[in-house]
């Protein structure tokens, strides 16, 4: 889409105009499953958006270091690596 400015010369673009639009939701372990449906539907609307996904009890309890363990068991397709 192109804009022009009332004398005709073409309209400066916005900084965040033609970026990739940003998706995010915070979920817990046991609902991230509802998380990646949702994210793999997004995808399939719009390929190049970006999506967020933020676990809010993703660090062990004990350690309070993270544990992506859960993750690899159910959603292997989305466990991070190094």
């Amino acid at each position: 889409m192109s804009s022009v400015a009332g004398d005709g010369a073409p309209a400066s673009r916005s900084a965040n105009e033609g970026a990739a639009p940003l998706a995010f939701t915070i979920v817990t372990r046991s609902h991230f499953h509802l998380a990646a449906a949702w994210v793999e539907q997004l995808q399939r609307v719009d390929p190049i958006g970006r999506v967020l996904v933020v676990v809010a009890d993703a660090d062990d309890p004990i350690s309070q270091q993270p544990n992506w363990d859960w993750l690899a068991d159910c959603h292997s397709r989305w466990a991070l690596t190094d």
